[in-house]
């Protein structure tokens, strides 16, 4: 399902294959967790993706810039990694610099290599 889900183009084939394989995986999904959810599994990106995707592809094409992957890579890289680096007081303001040597040093290196290319 999930390479189905990143492809860049689609046939009316490949949107079948991949409602099928949504419907396969949602109702394991249903069948592991409902018993543990309090909400009974009422959660609206699971609905919208159920629903809601096959449509969506149709209409707008590849869902790839529709995804969260790129915002939670950028949280990682520039929130978690660095937290990690602090002594735990006054986190945000050790954050920002630990993030601001970064980028000088991306910079500074970017810099770099265009002075000997």
């Amino acid at each position: 399902m999930y390479l189905l889900s990143r492809k860049e183009n689609y046939k009316e084939s490949d949107i079948t294959r991949l409602q099928e394989s949504i419907n396969k995986w949602v109702k394991l999904f249903i069948e592991l967790f409902e018993e543990y959810s309090s909400s009974k599994l009422q959660f609206p990106k699971l609905h919208s993706w159920v629903f809601h995707i096959c449509s969506s592809i149709c209409e707008f094409g590849a869902i790839n810039g529709y995804t969260i992957e790129t915002y939670e890579s950028l949280h990682k890289d520039y929130v978690q990694k660095p937290y990690k680096l602090t002594n735990k007081k006054e986190i945000e303001k050790q954050i920002m610099k630990i993030i601001r040597r970064k980028a000088i040093i991306i910079e500074s290196s970017s810099k770099e290599y265009q002075k000997s290319q």
